[in-house]
């Protein structure tokens, strides 16, 4: 199996054979908080805010080359597995709003996640990741990132207590990184989620609510209070799976190759292991 840059695009992700299985299994991915990530300074603070505590992502490589960097830092001593999997790889049915709460017309916008998820009572989406645009995001790596975040975000509060609070291109915060991290040549999937109010029985657009929200955001922001999950779990489209790609570990034993062997038979109809060309050529180190 050869995976290039033409269409389809693959994109590639290293992990552990663990996660291979609850992946192949829940036929989802797993969207991690910013500030649970390996780059510290993702979980940076503008004008006093954490973003880190919003942002959301599930993080992958758009390069097609193995990464001895990667394979150490992802993956168990080297015996975990590179998974390779189409670009446009999450289900994406029409979002369908309640009956009572008349939004828009059914059927009028595909999503990848359904409305009972995107507005609920601990926690709500930020709709705009429905624009690809920013749902998907290849990072771009510099070493001036105060600068570039020094206007991003305005949160003044007034001697009042009344706070104001404008972002330009909110999801920019989630797609900058220093040069050192550049191996990695990542594209990343992102989510913007905040913590919600009940919603009431007429629904979002009930006046209170949408009066009380903004606010209950607001203070939110101004106490760095983020919303009360760890991660969040997106469905893969039904036929992803058809032609993925797994790349065993260039250590991983002939144990670990029956168990993914076994796992692709199981959860996949055409999924193939792809032997390491870094296997024979590297050896774990001595200590």
């Amino acid at each position: 199996m050869t995976f290039n840059t033409n269409k389809p695009t693959y994109i590639h992700h290293y992990t552990n054979i663990d996660t291979l299985a609850l992946i192949l299994k829940s036929k989802s991915i797993r969207f991690n908080r910013l500030d649970h990530v390996d780059d510290l300074t993702e979980s940076r603070s503008i004008s006093g805010i954490n973003f880190g505590k919003y942002f959301f992502v599930s993080c992958w490589t758009y390069s097609d080359e193995e990464s001895i960097p990667r394979w150490h830092m992802y993956t168990n001593e080297m015996t975990g597995v590179r998974i390779s999997i189409i670009k446009d790889l999450f289900k994406r049915e029409p979002l369908i709003p309640y009956p009572k709460w008349r939004l828009m017309q059914n059927g009028e916008i595909l999503s990848p996640i359904p409305f009972e998820r995107i507005f609920t009572n601990d926690y709500l989406i930020l709709p705009a990741f429905l624009q690809e645009s920013n749902f998907c995001r290849y990072v771009t790596y510099k070493n001036d990132l105060e600068k570039i975040f020094e206007n991003a975000v305005n949160f003044h509060i007034s001697q009042n207590g009344e706070a104001k609070l404008k972002i330009n291109n909110l999801f920019d915060l989630a797609s900058y990184k220093k040069t050192e991290w550049s191996f990695q040549k990542e594209i990343r999937f992102i989510l913007f989620i905040l913590p919600s109010l009940p919603i009431p029985n007429r629904g979002i657009s009930d006046e209170n609510y949408l009066k009380d929200l903004p606010n209950h955001i607001i203070n939110c922001f101004k106490r760095n209070i983020g919303p009360d999950i760890h991660y969040f779990d997106v469905e893969i489209a039904k036929d992803t799976f058809d032609n993925i790609g797994v790349t065993l570990g260039p250590l991983a034993s002939d144990g670990e190759r029956l168990l993914v062997e076994a796992l692709l038979e199981k959860y996949t109809k055409n999924g193939k292991l792809i032997p390491s060309k870094l296997a024979g050529t590297i050896r774990k180190p001595m200590k």
